[in-house]
């Protein structure tokens, strides 16, 4: 089928997407790339179908599109959801419905085409797979003249040789009266002409499952397609075989993603079906999820959502962290949510210490972000299934790893910045000093779901004043930038204060702002470490602090 032809039936609702297929996650780098690759005639995979008249859960397309009549046949569509709903934004100018948090916004995705491309092919560095990212991220690349596609960019936008892709198709005549009448016009209307035509020449191979199928038959296709390529992750292929049984899950899963949405608790329905994985079947493989009979995974699924709902008030709670923003990897919530169901929802205040110790060692010790992960998460989930003091086991290993001693010094925090674990403790540590914004008296805290967490912190030492004295001194950027990012430069602070801080130096503002509001995040009062030829003293200072706070803290936890 030509790509105008599967886009009709795509946006007339023809063809529709099954609830086992995952939301779309391409990039807007793989948008182009997809483009790129098209307009060059190169494979670019074919689609599956099933024309079928079974009543099957769906999911909605990600783009807006206009009304048009519907069709009385239907296809559904098993593999190419990607690549069709990216051809609809990239040609028709169609808006992409993304999630972000709790609510859908509509993003464009605007292409701009170089008319001036080589002739000559550059060695391609991209790639087209899916990606598990939750929403559209902006391509770091290198810009260059010698590419056939680009993002809009400012940078473009006034050079004569890019052209909107999305003005293209609109109205290719404005375009066209627009080219320069030099010796490439001729050149230039080519391949103007061939890109406009690409919806009528390139073709896809369609391949269409018969009626006959049944939604289960279908499904194991879907599976075995998609694992055979690996293009889809363990999760989402669980997913499919999931909804394809239990008809309608996949609503009542992201209800009640949403749900913990808005208790700052942002897990998608992949991160859901994990957790519902280990309450079924005491791991987190996948592979057997077939085995699991669809009452026994429907009344799993009531248990995981008990379990989910007292780990994130148990964390909020006892370990002061309000948002899984700051938590490194959703994969440290997995046991917790274990330990819950099998506690059924009691824990004495020595478990309850002992918990939240775990949590903090894990989390600044990598347990679940380095080496097989998997197997590690299947040793915890067996140590908590067949032994009664599974706490104290899994700080065990925890310590095991660590040489037998979990305590944090100064050098652990040299070079750390807003990306580490020990960034999630340091934010403990003010929540637990009931730290206050330094302008607005405001607690610490993560108030709504909407809220960025990078918009909670600043520098202490503004990077505009920081940064030109480093490098005087070292003429090194790397290693300035790591210096102005340290942790040790951190501090909790909503926008507002951000803002009238500016670029001003600690010992402008520091002199007005309560001592114990610098003592409750770890900054030191001694006016002499406050001034920019002290910064380095000023971190080293800090990081002293914040690790004998941590130290403190989990020595405090039995």
């Amino acid at each position: 089928m030509k790509i105008r032809t599967l886009l009709d039936k795509l946006a007339r609702e023809e063809i529709q997407i099954p609830e086992l297929q995952r939301k779309y996650v391409w990039k807007r780098k793989q948008i182009r790339n997809l483009l790129d690759s098209i307009y060059k005639d190169y494979p670019t995979g074919s689609i599956l179908l099933w024309e079928t008249d079974v009543d099957a859960e769906l999911r909605d397309v990600a783009v807006t599109l206009q009304e048009q009549e519907r069709s009385s046949r239907h296809f559904l569509l098993l593999d190419g959801q990607q690549r069709l709903t990216s051809l609809l934004t990239a040609i028709r100018g169609a808006p992409i419905r993304i999630k972000k948090g709790g609510k859908i916004k509509e993003e464009f995705v605007e292409l701009l085409f170089n008319i001036d491309h080589p002739e000559s092919v550059k060695k391609f560095s991209g790639d087209i797979t899916d990606d598990d990212d939750d929403e559209l991220e902006e391509d770091v690349e290198e810009d260059t003249e010698q590419s056939f596609f680009q993002l809009k960019r400012k940078k473009f936008l006034n050079k004569p040789n890019w052209i909107s892709i999305t003005e293209l198709f609109k109205d290719q005549s404005k375009i066209i009266k627009n080219l320069p009448q030099d010796s490439k016009y001729g050149e230039r209307l080519n391949r103007i002409t061939k890109l406009s035509k690409l919806e009528s020449t390139y073709d896809y191979p369609v391949v269409v499952l018969p009626k006959e199928l049944t939604y289960e038959e279908v499904t194991d296709v879907f599976v075995r397609v998609n694992s055979s390529g690996a293009k889809l992750s363990s999760s989402d292929l669980a997913l499919a075989q999931i909804t394809s049984r239990w008809k309608g899950s996949l609503k009542i899963f992201e209800e009640f993603g949403n749900s913990c949405y808005e208790k700052n608790y942002d897990l998608s329905v992949n991160q859901l079906i994990k957790m519902l994985v280990s309450i079924s079947t005491g791991q987190n493989k996948f592979k057997i999820i077939n085995t699991i009979p669809t009452d026994d995974l429907k009344s799993s699924w009531e248990v995981t959502k008990t379990a989910v709902n007292f780990t994130i008030n148990f964390l909020k709670g006892n370990g002061q962290i309000e948002s899984m923003k700051v938590i490194p990897t959703y994969f440290l919530l997995i046991p917790i949510v274990y330990i819950a169901k099998k506690e059924n929802y009691e824990l004495s205040r020595k478990q309850s210490n002992l918990l939240v110790k775990w949590f903090f060692a894990s989390a600044m010790w990598g347990r679940y972000s380095r080496g097989a992960v998997e197997t590690i998460l299947d040793d915890d989930l067996s140590t908590i299934k067949n032994n009664n003091d599974h706490i104290e086991k899994m700080i065990d290993s925890v310590t095991k790893v660590r040489g037998g001693n979990l305590n944090v010094t100064p050098a652990d925090l040299e070079g750390k910045n807003v990306k580490s674990p020990f960034f999630m403790l340091s934010y403990v540590l003010a929540r637990q000093n009931h730290a206050k914004d330094w302008r607005t008296g405001n607690k610490v805290s993560l108030q709504s779901a909407g809220t960025e967490f990078k918009n909670e912190y600043d520098h202490v030492f503004p990077q505009a004043k920081l940064k030109p004295y480093l490098l005087k001194q070292y003429n090194d950027e790397s290693k300035v930038n790591s210096l102005i990012n340290d942790i040790g430069n951190m501090a909790f602070l909503e926008k507002v204060s951000n803002i009238k801080k500016s670029d001003k130096t600690p010992d402008q503002y520091f002199s007005g702002i309560p001592e114990e509001d610098l003592i409750a995040q770890n900054i030191t009062t001694n006016p002499s470490l406050w001034t920019l030829d002290r910064y380095e003293d000023f971190l080293k200072d800090r990081r002293q602090r914040i690790a004998d706070a941590i130290n403190n803290l989990m020595n405090s936890l039995g």
